[in-house]
C-alpha cells in the first residue's frame, strides 16, 4: 500500500513541490528599497532603507548608468557600512548628491559623498548619535571618520553625535551649510 504512495510523492508531488517552494520564494517581500536610474535626468534614485545588500544593489545601478551625474536620496537612514560604501561609489564617480525629502541617519552618510551636496526647498537631513554605541567614540567611529574625510566641521558632528539614538535632530539650512555638508 505505501509502494503506490512513495511512488506517487517522488513522480508527481515531489517537481510539484519545487514549484511551490519557488512560488513561495518570490511572494517574501522583498528589499526594503528602490534604486533606478532616470536616464534623462541622469539622475539614480535611492529610496528606502540602508539594510544588508542595498550597496551590492546600488552598485549594480550605478555600473549600468556611466553617465549618471547625480544620485538622489531618501531614507530614514539604516546600517552605517552599507551607507560608507555607497558614499565611496558617489565619491569614486565624483557624482552630485541631493535631497528633495528626508535623509537621515545613515543616508547622511551617502550625502555626503556628493562632489556637490544639494537640500532642496522643503527637504531635510536628520541626524543622532549610532544606535550601537557603546560609547559616543565608538558608535559613530566610522560615521564620524567619512564625515571627517569629506570635511564636515567636527563641531557639528559633535552636536550630532550628542542627540540620542532614538532621537533625530534637523538642523536649519545654515547650520547645514557652515558645516559643509550642503555645499548648494
Amino acid at each position: 500500500l505505501l509502494g503506490p504512495l512513495w511512488l506517487w510523492t517522488v513522480l508527481i508531488d515531489a517537481p510539484q513541490t519545487g514549484a511551490y517552494a519557488k512560488g513561495a520564494v518570490r511572494s517574501l517581500p522583498g528589499s526594503t528599497w528602490e534604486i533606478a536610474y532616470d536616464a534623462a535626468t541622469r539622475t539614480i534614485r535611492l529610496d528606502g532603507e540602508f539594510q544588508s545588500g542595498i550597496a551590492r544593489d546600488f552598485i549594480r545601478v550605478l555600473e549600468s548608468a556611466p553617465d549618471a551625474e547625480t544620485v538622489e536620496l531618501q531614507s530614514p537612514g539604516g546600517w552605517v557600512g552599507e551607507a560608507v560604501r555607497i558614499a565611496e561609489q558617489i565619491e569614486h564617480r565624483e557624482l552630485a548628491t541631493r535631497v528633495a525629502s528626508q535623509c537621515s541617519s545613515a543616508c547622511t552618510l551617502a550625502f555626503a559623498g556628493g562632489v556637490r551636496r544639494t537640500l532642496a526647498a522643503g527637504g531635510a537631513l536628520g541626524f543622532h548619535a549610532g544606535s550601537a554605541a557603546t560609547g559616543i567614540g565608538d558608535g559613530n567611529r566610522e560615521f564620524n571618520a567619512y564625515m571627517l574625510y569629506r570635511g564636515i566641521d567636527p563641531q557639528f558632528l559633535l552636536a550630532s553625535n550628542a542627540v540620542p539614538p532614538k532621537d533625530i535632530w534637523v538642523p536649519d539650512l545654515q547650520t547645514l551649510q557652515n558645516a559643509g555638508i550642503v555645499t548648494e
